[in-house]
């Protein structure tokens, strides 16, 4: 997919110098990387975390989104498309390993990368299925990068008419509510 491509070079322009793009790349695509994870850790990659929720995936599916937009049927999670993000960041990140974009010698097409995504959907995507809070809060992300989404949202927001309600906001606990708490 050309727009991860674009993506990810984008990217690559704040590493500055070949050398420098060349080893984010690779983090990126290490175990626990970046292209991957949203809070990535290639030292301890049991440690990473946010499993295909990466930043550059959540900029894909948003693009997903608004070009279905007005088209949008609530018919579930969009796995198809999240799979097919996930493996076109990886794709993308792989084009710039060598510090300098070099173009894919083969198209993204089902005979080069489905096997890939089946493996995506099945293994990360269905990790997201198993904790649908988790594939709530990607969609959530990636609405919110949504241009009319952002626009009803600014449109539904209340604005506080007293400076009383903004001087007293409190966030509520996070840990769980003692019985006599409210």
């Amino acid at each position: 997919m050309k727009t991860g491509i674009r993506i990810v070079q984008v990217a690559a322009k704040a590493h500055g110098s070949p050398v420098a793009i060349s080893i984010w790349a690779s983090n990126a695509l290490a175990k626990g990387g970046e292209a991957t994870y949203s809070h990535p850790n290639t030292l301890d990659h049991k440690a990473a975390r946010g499993a295909v929720q990466s930043p550059y995936i959540v900029q894909l599916l948003t693009v997903h989104y608004e070009a279905a937009e007005g088209a949008i049927l609530d018919v579930g999670y969009p796995v198809g498309a999240l799979s097919m993000a996930a493996v076109a960041i990886r794709r993308a990140f792989q084009t710039m390993t060598t510090g300098t974009f070099v173009a894919p010698s083969d198209d993204f097409s089902e005979d080069n990368y489905g096997t890939a995504t089946k493996k995506v959907r099945e293994g990360s995507v269905q990790g997201l299925l198993d904790h649908k809070h988790r594939f709530d809060a990607l969609i959530a992300t990636a609405m919110s990068q949504v241009a009319s989404y952002k626009a009803d949202q600014a449109e539904g927001a209340s604005r506080t008419e007293l400076d009383e309600d903004a001087y007293n906001a409190v966030d509520p606990p996070t840990s769980p509510p003692a019985a006599d708490q409210y």
